[in-house]
């Protein structure tokens, strides 16, 4: 499920979209879906959320239907092709932004590899926020290691996931204002983040 929907929306196969870093609701069907999974392999498929910050869309719509109202915008202008696509972002300035139907806005740009539309939220944007990588990787690891283990996440927990399960460093606090309890509260909460 989450191998093809980090690289491209099943609906449209040219459109490059990574759902586990850029779409709350893959985040956590995720969590929900490997809830037996190892370190090792948490490890493993995590390494797509990368290493730096992002933008996260939190609102409504689902993959499906992003994948839908991105393809009616570039349908209506004929970019449904490499050539065409190619050619209208170098007019952009290599990077154009679209408006879907919740008043979200999404960045297009072309892709480096196929397929060949690469898409992102917008910085900040309605329905997203910023995040780091890190931080959201320790949270979607410490949620599933933790329901494994039937015990609260706590700062020996985090810290031993980190050092030993993410190869991370250990972090000196957990704060309900700090970035890894944000992501926690974010991905275990119900409706859109604010």
């Amino acid at each position: 499920m989450f191998s093809r929907q980090t690289r491209e929306l099943l609906c449209c196969p040219w459109l490059q979209f990574n759902a586990l870093k850029h779409h709350l609701a893959t985040i956590r069907a995720f969590v929900s879906l490997y809830q037996r999974a190892s370190c090792d392999q948490l490890r493993t498929l995590l390494l797509p959320l990368g290493t730096s910050q992002m933008d996260m869309y939190t609102g409504r719509l689902s993959l499906d239907e992003i994948g839908a109202e991105v393809g009616g915008h570039l349908r209506a202008k004929a970019l449904l092709d490499k050539t065409s696509f190619n050619k209208w972002m170098g007019e952009q300035g290599h990077f154009a932004t679209i408006t879907l139907s919740d008043d979200s806005r999404w960045v297009l740009r072309l892709g480096e590899t196929e397929p060949f539309v690469h898409l992102h939220p917008g910085r900040y944007s309605p329905h997203s926020i910023r995040a780091k990588a890190n931080p959201l990787r320790t949270a979607i690891t410490s949620l599933i290691i933790a329901r494994q283990q039937n015990r609260s996440i706590d700062l020996a927990l985090v810290n031993h996931l980190r050092t030993t399960c993410l190869q991370l460093s250990p972090v000196k606090l957990l704060t309900p204002a700090g970035e890894i309890d944000r992501m926690i509260e974010l991905v275990t909460t119900n409706g859109e983040a604010t």
